[in-house]
């Protein structure tokens, strides 16, 4: 994904003595296929978030169509349709999930204290009480 295609903050400019250039690190596959460890959980909190996620979603949805479209195969059959097609609706669809809040992604860890799997948002609720 080129960087002029991510949200990202910068300050406004309102005079320059030379060109500016904003750099984002982008350290994702540009292979739509490979698995996913984005996490919405990750920075949904950011008022960016949930389009910065859907974009990003999208993105790999659209990939996976496009893959189809120019990736070099033979003519693809109507059941090779209709696989990617199922792909990329089970990614906008588990998109739209979590920024809907209907699913999470929260990574959960062990808590030796207490034996069970908690989250972190768990584990704050805890301290503020």
């Amino acid at each position: 994904m080129q960087g002029s295609r991510i949200a990202h903050p910068v300050t406004s400019i309102r005079s320059y003595t030379e060109p500016r250039l904003t750099v984002v690190n982008s350290y994702m596959s540009t292979n739509p296929f490979v698995v996913e460890y984005t996490r919405y959980d990750t920075f949904r909190m950011e008022s960016t978030s949930d389009l910065e996620f859907a974009m990003h979603k999208t993105w790999c949805a659209n990939g996976k169509m496009l893959n189809l479209a120019i990736g070099g195969h033979p003519w693809p059959t109507r059941d090779q349709i209709i696989e990617r097609l199922t792909m990329a609706i089970d990614e906008l669809n588990e998109c739209r999930d979590l920024i809907s809040r209907r699913k999470s992604d929260v990574l959960g860890y062990y808590d030796e204290k207490n034996p069970r799997m908690g989250a972190h948002e768990d584990n704050q609720s805890a301290n503020k009480g």
